[in-house]
């Protein structure tokens, strides 16, 4: 059965809206907790506490109808033993977490270590393919000394100003 409590600083209890009641007429019509939650809230109200219905006349809620004065009602309170299944639960699901969370590590190490062997192959192979790569040395290296090399560059000065010249002279003779 349902009866809710309306919200704000001065509570009072309902079990009906326009002369129906909350739970029906019938009084084998009963309610899941989320239904009660849903009736209360569609309505603009809440499920009164434990503590609410406790009260003398029980927040006005005592022959307000609905053949409810001796019915058991849901509340918003928990029960121990509601609170102890839920707390159960949520330790289980951080046992859960835990065990993802240990099995996620592993996987990373595992990856971590897999990278490493994989940069160890790729620097072992670069130094023996720098290693397999020569210089050809069949071919000898020519030196020249500094006067050789201060008139080879004179020369090329003397042919670059001739080729200038012979290209005018074409120029001229066009």
């Amino acid at each position: 059965k349902v009866q809710c409590c309306v919200q704000g600083n001065y509570s009072y209890c309902v079990r009906k809206v326009e002369g129906t009641c909350f739970s029906g007429e019938n009084d084998t019509t009963l309610m899941t907790y989320t239904e009660a939650v849903t009736t209360c809230e569609s309505n603009g109200y809440r499920l009164c506490t434990k503590e609410e219905l406790l009260t003398d006349n029980a927040l006005g809620c005592c022959g307000a109808g609905c053949s409810m004065d001796d019915a058991l009602v849901w509340t918003s309170t928990f029960s121990y033993t509601t609170l102890k299944a839920q707390n159960e639960g949520l330790k289980d699901q951080i046992d859960n977490v835990k065990a993802e969370n240990m099995r996620l590590e592993t996987q990373h190490q595992d990856l971590a270590g897999k990278i490493d062997q994989l940069q160890a192959q790729v620097i072992a192979s670069q130094k023996d393919r720098s290693q397999r790569i020569k210089p050809p040395t069949s071919l000898p290296l020519h030196t020249i000394t500094g006067q050789e090399a201060e008139a080879l560059t004179k020369e090329n000065s003397r042919l670059s100003y001739e080729v200038k010249a012979m290209t005018h002279e074409n120029d001229d003779l066009k």
